[in-house]
């Protein structure tokens, strides 16, 4: 009987699959993906920033007023890792699994926003994929201080939290942030290129 397909095709096609991304992140996790963030996030903190390099655009400061600086994109992988570095010594492999593993999972949207003095900036964070806006799950803001004595506000970090479950992994998906002053910056992230 002859096979269905030749091996020099066979390995062609296993080649071209090889070559195609894989998709942004597994939804849900596996355990094997959680136990590959626990390990990131415990090992080499630099390695980690490596890692996690694309998943943040940087922008430059104008010469005044109130600025974006950074737009990260986090998917459910990298919010576990995140989560772990955070706190290495209260996880061991098997505990980080079992915390994360089929709870709901979640993206994360970080934006800093910097300004002169103490204004208190208002900031709007908008998700998109296809033109249409992904709802916010929840919003954090914290107000970044300078190391002086005494501390003042420089800028404002907003974390806007959406359902992994609402997010195409297989698409691009678009970061909106709006300054009270009319300033808008855009940055699409390809998730077909994140984990």
């Amino acid at each position: 009987m002859k096979p269905l397909i030749r091996p020099g095709l066979s390995i062609l096609l296993i080649a071209l699959f090889a070559t195609q991304p894989a998709s942004a992140f597994s939804h849900p996790l596996s355990p094997e993906a959680i136990r590959e963030a626990y390990f990131l996030a415990t090992g080499d903190s630099s390695r980690m920033a490596e890692a996690f390099a694309k998943y943040t655009r940087i922008f430059s400061p104008p010469k005044k007023g109130p600025y974006v600086a950074t737009i990260e994109f986090e998917t459910p992988y990298v919010v576990v890792a995140n989560e772990i570095a955070m706190n290495p010594t209260a996880y061991l492999a098997p505990d980080a699994e079992e915390k994360f593993l089929g709870k709901p999972e979640t993206c994360r949207v970080l934006v800093q926003v910097y300004f002169p003095f103490n204004d208190d900036e208002n900031v709007t964070v908008q998700l998109f994929q296809n033109d249409k806006e992904i709802a916010i799950q929840s919003v954090q803001k914290v107000f970044l201080d300078t190391e002086t004595e005494p501390p003042f506000a420089v800028g404002i970090e907003i974390d806007a939290d959406y359902s992994a479950d609402k997010v195409d992994a297989d698409k691009s998906a678009t970061v909106e942030v709006t300054l009270e002053n009319g300033q808008q910056v855009e940055t699409e992230f390809d998730l077909l290129q994140l984990r």
